[in-house]
């Protein structure tokens, strides 16, 4: 890690301000909370709902089934002599034997529901990303704000004197020019920043879903530090446990019980089956019991072509995931290795950044001199302070890039 001058450690100060508010919350707290307040995290937890309501529905397919019923029609005999059938009566069954169809229905069905669990990990994790987001762009839009200020500060205070100094002609009208029009650009810049730190506070209270929220970023970089990655070779072995691709993973693994399942449809299913029942006798006028127990096996001849469709469709899908998996996998992969580099880049611009704004803090010492002295312009002094106050702001630019390639480094959740 780049160590931050005197100077610079002043300015990065300025940011630390709302820390001094014992209301605010903590980064930790932040990122809790707006994945408990996220509409988006609470649509992804109804979608694990919806699949253990299918797990359960498939759990109870297999316990025994009683139905009534009621029937009417013809039958005993040809269809010119044929009696009235009618019929009603309670059935009790029970499936004793389906060659695993209900077996790979359950597991897929709990494949289903850890397919969701690792969404609504996603989810969260871009939740909490946006919001990191924010906050390193709030962080950084506060310091500017502190800079730009101190700046209009100083120039107030040269402009009175430069004031004084036009009215005994010691000052001329060029230089007096000069100094009132850095300070309204350096206004403007400062209304700008104003604007940038307003968007990103409402970024914030939007994740935050509170008006008023308030969010201390004195923490922030410790925090995402205490996420990162410790070296390369970790941050590519935890690919495999990134959210999106254990979705993937779970649902290549639901697709295939699926498709097993399916498989075994042409199989024959015993069943045991008892029932009793009123009959009506039409040669006697009236009803009369029927009971029957029994054992049923019944297996499909003939469905033009149904069933064997559903399991082609299920190994073009499962074939389909695998692809998906292994093109995900190489992108993170890819995208990780990226930010690791451009991580350690950042890391050495700080660096020279900190070296350039300790030369220009040694060369406006020297302007300044010169400038009290009545040796130097106003061009000069103005030249050089812009030279600083150019390579300040790029200094917390360049940081918050830092920062922000630390939320692509840091661990998945589920390895904490």
């Amino acid at each position: 890690m780049a160590v931050r001058s005197p100077a610079m450690a002043l300015f990065a100060g300025l940011a630390l301000v709302p820390a001094a508010n014992a209301a605010c919350l903590s980064v930790e707290e932040a990122v809790s909370l707006a994945r408990n307040v996220s509409p988006q995290v609470a649509s992804a937890n109804y979608t694990v709902d919806q699949g253990e309501a299918v797990f359960d529905g498939v759990k109870a397919q297999q316990r025994p089934q009683v139905s009534g019923f009621v029937r009417s029609g013809l039958g005993d005999g040809l269809l010119q002599s044929a009696q009235l059938d009618n019929q009603y009566g309670v059935e009790l069954s029970y499936k004793l034997f389906d060659f695993g169809r209900a077996k790979f229905k359950k597991k897929s069905a709990i494949a289903d529901i850890e397919a969701s669990e690792a969404n609504v990990a996603r989810v969260e994790e871009a939740v909490s990303g946006r919001l990191l987001e924010a906050l390193i762009e709030l962080r950084m839009a506060r310091t500017l704000i502190g800079l730009y200020e101190a700046r209009l500060e100083l120039l107030a205070t040269r402009l009175e004197t430069a004031d004084k100094q036009l009215e005994q002609n010691t000052i001329t009208l060029m230089d007096h020019s000069r100094l009132h029009s850095e300070a309204a650009t350096t206004r403007y810049e400062l209304t700008d920043v104003r604007a940038r730190s307003r968007s990103a506070g409402l970024a914030v209270e939007s994740l935050l879903r509170d008006p008023a929220a308030c969010v201390t970023t004195d923490d922030l970089q410790v925090y995402l530090l205490a996420r990162k990655s410790e070296t390369i070779e970790v941050l590519v072995s935890d690919v495999n446990a990134h959210p999106r691709l254990l979705e993937l993973e779970k649902r290549i693994t639901a697709a295939d019980y699926q498709r097993r399942s399916l498989s075994r449809e042409w199989l024959p299913e015993i069943s045991a089956s008892a029932y009793s029942s009123q009959v009506y006798n039409d040669a006697l006028d009236q009803f009369q019991d029927r009971d029957r127990v029994g054992i049923q096996i019944a297996a499909p001849l003939y469905d033009g072509g149904v069933r064997s469709s559903e399991v082609g469709r299920m190994r073009a899908r499962v074939n389909q995931l695998e692809a998906e998996y292994v093109a995900m996998e190489d992108q993170l992969k890819a995208q990780k290795l990226t930010s690791w580099s451009r991580y350690h880049l950042l890391e050495d611009s700080l660096s020279a950044l900190d070296r350039a704004v300790e030369s220009a803090n040694a060369h406006i010492q020297a302007t300044r001199t010169r400038y009290d002295m009545r040796a130097g312009t106003v061009d000069d002094l103005l030249e050089a302070e812009q030279r600083l106050m150019n390579l300040q702001i790029r200094y917390q630019y360049v940081q918050a890039q830092h920062m922000a390639m630390l939320i692509d480094l840091a661990r998945p959740d589920s390895l904490d």
